[in-house]
């Protein structure tokens, strides 16, 4: 059975279910080639299908289920080294089933920081919407009737209606200038390229810097909670989980924590000299390094970070729609005031 080229990666909730899938027919005694061919005859979907056969096809031939996963090029690197892990291990089970929570919670996140970003874009469009509508097609009417009363338009209300004309003559530049910002808000948000450009940008302007801090530090700690599970060291542990990191910066502060352990310093002050930890979190981890408990205490840390961050995209959320309500209600009020008073003016001395 023959792989096709480029099959698109698989998300975070996909690897997720295929991770819970493998766990529940390992628990169940089954092997990993006899789970994945169950998962391969139940399926209906045509590239799972195509996966699913790659990864048959290398277990036939006798290659390891992390060798045989690599080779249809569609998992992470972090899962293929777990899994690596969990074969040498014996623990590939528990291994998987970690995996699969891992994942879920990754999907969570991204889900709640794309659905959180879509909400203002959205308010965002209408209102400019509204705006143009009113420049447009609104003024020249209050225009028209200015001019059968044998006045005009003058002042903030004149460049109002010039500014409607403008956006008018120019509409197809505007049209275009608006498809670009949509393509590099695509770009920003979709792509790994354009967001390794948003959160470089957003170290150095420090713009949602702390955001971009405390996702790489929740995703260090839940991948160090999963490696720990499994029995390895930290300093092992340590070299496999910043294989996965993907925030430069983050990586920076990992490469710091291996120097320390080189040099003998302890896995939790090697953390905390990093400046990886702080505070109650460097805390956390002292206190579940001395008493044996550090996969727990990972854990925990990760999901205190999970909720950090989730309740700093919920706050900034929170500031932003009201401010974009009132936004457009101020600027709404001001071209109706400014054509409405002047009009009233002179209905009044006629």
């Amino acid at each position: 059975m023959k792989q096709k080229k480029n099959l698109k990666p698989l998300s975070f909730s996909e690897i997720s279910l295929f991770c819970e899938q493998l766990s529940m027919t390992l628990r169940a005694g089954i092997s990993a080639a006899e789970g994945i061919r169950i998962l391969y005859d139940e399926s209906k979907n045509a590239q799972e299908r195509e996966i699913l056969g790659c990864i048959i096809e290398h277990l036939e031939n006798l290659e390891s289920l992390h060798d045989s996963l690599a080779a249809s090029k569609v998992f992470p690197k972090y899962m293929l080294n777990m899994i690596r892990i969990g074969e040498e291990t014996g623990t590939l089970d528990e291994v998987t089933a970690s995996l699969s929570e891992y994942y879920d919670h990754e999907d969570s996140v991204k889900k709640y920081i794309r659905e959180s970003v879509t909400s203002p874009v959205i308010m965002s469009s209408m209102i400019i919407a509204v705006i143009i509508v009113l420049l447009v097609k609104v003024m020249p009417i209050f225009n028209q009737v200015y001019m059968q009363l044998g006045s005009e338009l003058t002042g903030f209300s004149g460049f109002l209606l010039e500014l409607g004309n403008a956006i008018a003559t120019y509409s197809i530049p505007i049209i275009l200038i608006a498809a670009l910002i949509v393509f590099l808000l695509i770009f920003g948000f979709r792509t790994e390229k354009g967001k390794n450009i948003r959160r470089d940008l957003a170290y150095k302007t420090g713009i949602s810097k702390s955001y971009f801090e405390d996702l790489a530090a929740m995703r260090f700690a839940a991948g160090m909670a999963l490696v720990l599970k499994t029995g390895m060291s930290p300093d092992s542990g340590i070299d496999l989980v910043s294989d996965s990191v993907e925030d430069p910066f983050f990586a920076e502060k990992l490469e710091i924590v291996k120097s320390k352990l080189h040099e003998g310093v302890s896995f939790t002050d090697a953390v905390f000299d990093a400046g990886i930890f702080s505070g109650s979190y460097a805390r956390m981890l002292s206190v579940g390094s001395r008493s044996g408990a550090t996969d727990t205490v990972m854990a925990r840390i990760a999901q205190l970070y999970r909720e950090n961050v989730n309740t700093r995209v919920r706050n900034r959320i929170a500031r932003i729609e009201p401010a974009l309500v009132i936004t457009m209600s101020v600027f709404v009020g001001c071209i109706l005031l400014s054509v409405m008073l002047p009009l009233i003016g002179i209905l009044s001395g006629i």
